[in-house]
């Protein structure tokens, strides 16, 4: 059983180093006043469209840590901290990108744990999210990119989450094919805007995967 076990997460890391690689190429970063919000509904309509089965909850929970984070942004001007106010707020053992996660999973396997929460937080700069036009590096890198390039322009932050979503589940995938679909995982979302004083805005986006038995 421990051989499984060690199997299953030698696995999650593989898959989630993949997601690590894109998304650092893919996220802008970046950091007045707090605004908006995900419209959760529009992001799974396209996930929806796009074919995927990917299970979406939400929990205010995570609706909360966003806030704070977005409110640090406006004040402060700076972005360097969103991803700790997150992870704190929200608990999660990782302050950073899924290279900390990565990390997380290889030392300790805590993604294992049914219900264990982990989660990842980008900050996109407004303008830089209404200008872009196409899919990124996510359309034609992803395990998943035919769902992606479904998503068009990924110019909203529903957009924008709905391809982080495809590209972790996609990535995830295998793990649970691993696991006899023993195991499924859900996402859920949250996006607030931070204007800081020199009227900047920002997205803060975030994304929460939790681990749940059928």
């Amino acid at each position: 059983m421990s051989e499984y076990l060690m199997k299953w997460k030698k696995w999650i890391a593989l898959a989630l180093s993949a997601v690590m690689a894109v998304s650092m190429l893919t996220a802008c970063g970046g950091g007045g006043g707090v605004s908006g919000s995900l419209n959760v509904s529009k992001m799974t309509g396209l996930l929806e469209d796009a074919g995927s089965d990917a299970v979406i909850v939400r929990e205010n929970k995570l609706s909360t840590a966003v806030t704070a984070a977005a409110k640090n942004v406006a004040s402060s001007g700076a972005t360097g901290s969103a991803s700790r106010i997150v992870a704190e707020n929200m608990g999660w053992t990782v302050t950073n990108v899924l290279g900390e996660l990565v990390n997380d999973i290889k030392n300790s396997g805590a993604i294992m744990s049914i219900g264990t929460s982990v989660g990842i937080t980008y900050v996109v700069e407004e303008n830089d999210l209404k200008t872009n036009t196409g899919v990124g590096l996510l359309g034609y890198l992803a395990s998943n990119r035919e769902q992606i390039q479904k998503l068009g322009a990924i110019n909203t932050p529903e957009a924008f989450a709905a391809a982080q979503i495809l590209m972790i589940d996609g990535a995830l995938g295998t793990v649970q094919d691993i696991s006899g679909n023993a195991v499924r995982f859900s996402y859920n979302a949250a996006a607030k805007k931070a204007t800081t004083s020199s009227d900047t805005s920002y997205w803060v986006i975030a994304i929460e995967v939790k681990a749940s038995a059928l």
